[in-house]
């Protein structure tokens, strides 16, 4: 969109002199007055009024468009590189024109239409009048040979819109309950299954190690080590066996050695 425009909220508002250039898609120019021209895909159109701003004029140097409005006791105006083709009021107009780069111009009425257009050569003298049931092209940018088989003119039928899906989401591909995701940038997704909830394997994990680690302190006990150097003491012998006997001849060998 070039020119004087006005973005509000509900949209953004043309001024005279502008131009809009529709994308893949008809684009809509509602008009204050009443009515609206739909812009034909890849078609650049300028917008003008004129100094009271009763009158539009609208210009296309190529592509299509389609007036869907009613006039009064005033005239509007199509220029093309090489028809002007008026619209003048009181009339309910409901028509399509549209031009290509070889110069050929096509005129179809659409549902509604009650109003005849005038189309005057730019470069010449000729004029025809266009009746309000008829569908005409004028090849070549001349008026002289009109044909009236009109394949096609104007804006492609809207696409229909896909029907609602009815089929339910498979089972566990739901989120997980309070969960919370935030992003900031566009992102494709694409999920066959619920994943396996992490910590319960975790859990399991940490389970198993802990009680390997208790298997391994087994408790063994140890005699103490031998009196050395360092005045640990030698453990005692034990005491050999004998009873009393034992002992008194132990005292009389140690009298008489």
């Amino acid at each position: 969109m070039r020119g004087s425009v006005v973005v509000a909220a509900g949209g953004t508002e043309v001024l005279s002199g502008s131009q809009v250039t529709a994308g893949p898609a008809t684009a809509v120019l509602r008009l204050h007055r009443g009515g609206e021209v739909r812009i034909c895909p890849d078609t650049k159109l300028n917008v003008s009024t004129s100094s009271n701003g009763s009158e539009l004029m609208f210009a296309i140097s190529g592509g299509a468009l389609e007036l869907h409005y009613s006039l009064g006791a005033v005239a509007d105006a199509v220029m093309t590189p090489d028809f002007r083709v008026q619209l003048v009021g009181p009339g309910v107009f409901h028509f399509a024109i549209g031009s290509n780069s070889k110069g050929d111009t096509c005129i179809t009425p659409r549902a509604g239409n009650a109003a005849s257009l005038i189309v005057t050569e730019l470069m010449g003298s000729g004029t025809y009048q266009v009746k309000p049931d008829e569908s005409v092209m004028f090849p070549g940018g001349h008026l002289a040979n009109p044909v009236h088989d009109v394949s096609a003119c104007g804006c492609p039928p809207p696409r229909p819109s896909p029907p609602p899906s009815n089929a339910e989401p498979a089972q566990g591909s739901a989120a997980p309950p309070n969960s919370h995701v935030e992003v900031d940038a566009p992102f494709i997704y694409e999920g066959s299954g619920q994943a396996p909830d992490i910590s319960y394997y975790i859990a399991q994990v940490r389970t198993r190690s802990t009680m390997d680690a208790y298997r391994m302190l087994e408790p063994s006990v140890l005699p103490p080590p031998p009196a050395g150097k360092s005045g640990v003491r030698k453990a005692a012998k034990p005491k050999s066996p004998g009873g009393f006997f034992h002992a008194i001849g132990a005292f009389f060998h140690r009298i008489f050695r």
